[in-house]
Order: structure tokens, then C-alpha cells, then sequence
């Protein structure tokens, strides 16, 4: 099942539902938790927030951060754009995922990857593979931050 959400202001949030899942917003926040299916979430000013994702997540915002965060390992695809603003990725060691990350102005900081740095300068990139990376994650910014971090 597929279900889409449109709202121009104001918080939509989700929560362990099962189906493919898309929300397009123009001011406030997108919190999804649980999503069992995949996630297709643009803002254009606010926070987007998933947490636990059982599919792959497309999320985008112009103003604004997106927030993904999982104690489960992650295998599937994860695009996460934001054009001013902050990226942050929190996932298990135990995932499966070539992480491709790119920030044109402001710092790319890892936390938790054995052997990576980042000298926490502006226009930084960096690609990382845990398990046979299976899986992808794609981290732009524009103007802002790229946090990732594994544990």
C-alpha cells in the first residue's frame, strides 16, 4: 500500500505503519518512526526526522535538517539531501552500505569509523564501506554539516 501526505504547515508525523510512504511539506517538521516500507520525505523548510526505517529513505529539505537514525543494521538505499542545513546518520557497525558523503560548504564529522578522518574543513567528501556495502547512502549539504556516526 502507498500513502501520501501533503501539508503546508505544521508537524506530520508516522509511526509503525507498513506501507511506502510519501510526505511533501512546506513549513514544519516530518517525523517518521517505524516506517516499515519506503520513505519519500521533502520539506522545504523544516526538521525530517526517521528513525528505524525499513526501507529506503529519499529526504530532502531547502532549509532545514534530516535526522536518520537506526539501532538496526541498514542495507537499503538512503538519499539524504539538504540544501542549507544538517545531515546526521546514526547507524550500527553491522550494516551493510557504501556511504558516500559530500558537503560543498562546511564539515563532513565521523564518529565511531576506525581509520576514517575528516580535518572538519569546508568542501569535505568522503566514501566508506561497512559489510560488502550492499546497501547505499548518498549524504549532501550544501551549506551546513554532515554528522555521521556508527556504533
Amino acid at each position: 500500500m502507498d500513502v501520501q501526505v501533503k501539508n503546508t504547515a505544521g508537524r506530520v508525523t508516522a509511526e509503525n505503519v507498513s506501507v511506502n510512504l510519501e510526505v511533501t511539506g512546506t513549513a514544519g517538521s516530518i517525523e517518521l518512526k517505524s516506517v516499515g516500507g519506503n520513505i519519500y520525505a521533502r520539506s522545504d523548510a523544516g526538521k525530517i526526522l526517521v528513525v528505524e526505517p525499513g526501507g529506503d529513505v529519499d529526504a530532502r529539505t531547502t532549509t532545514g535538517s534530516i535526522e536518520v537514525v537506526s539501532q538496526n543494521p541498514l542495507s537499503k538505499d538512503y538519499k539524504l539531501e539538504s540544501a542549507t542545513g544538517r545531515v546526521y546518520f546514526l547507524l550500527p557497525k553491522e550494516s551493510d552500505l557504501t556511504i558516500k558523503a559530500k558537503s560543498s560548504i562546511g564539515p563532513v564529522v565521523v564518529d565511531g569509523l576506525e581509520g576514517v578522518s575528516t580535518h572538519g574543513g569546508p568542501g569535505e567528501e568522503l566514501t566508506h564501506t561497512l559489510g560488502t556495502g550492499s546497501g547505499s547512502a548518498d549524504l549532501r549539504v550544501s551549506t551546513g554539516m554532515i554528522k555521521i556516526l556508527v556504533r
